[in-house]
């Protein structure tokens, strides 16, 4: 068991993926949603739930981890196994010191089946 509700991890891993249907996505995004779901104004006590809810889109295919080319206007997936995308999130974030910025850690792109779940659950709504 992870410690975390299930509403709380959906909740989050729903931000990111509307979040990510217009834009690639930041830590702030996923962290801004863990922060709001457990009523938690601290950025690092609520960073376990924010890494816990992308590490599972990414298991489940729906978003991919890399880089922004801001130079070249495109994103760079990270060409690895999520397993070894994990392990790095997980040490980045041990090593994470305040403040939590606007792309520390790593960027986000929905894959075409993140784009489909979040746009069926905006359908829904």
């Amino acid at each position: 068991m992870c410690g975390f509700l299930r509403s709380d991890i959906e909740a989050v891993k729903r931000k990111v993926l509307v979040n990510g249907t217009e834009d690639w996505v930041d830590v702030t995004v996923p962290l801004g949603a863990a922060m709001s779901t457990q009523r938690r104004p601290d950025k690092l006590a609520a960073l376990p739930l924010a890494i816990h809810a992308v590490k599972e889109l990414l298991r489940d295919g729906l978003v991919c981890a890399g880089d922004a080319d801001w130079e070249q206007g495109r994103f760079r997936p990270w060409s690895l196994p999520v397993d070894v995308v994990e392990s790095y999130i997980d040490r980045a974030a041990r090593e994470l010191e305040p403040p939590i910025a606007f792309g520390d850690l790593f960027w986000l792109e929905n894959t075409p089946e993140g784009d489909a779940y979040a746009e069926a659950d905006l359908a829904t709504d």
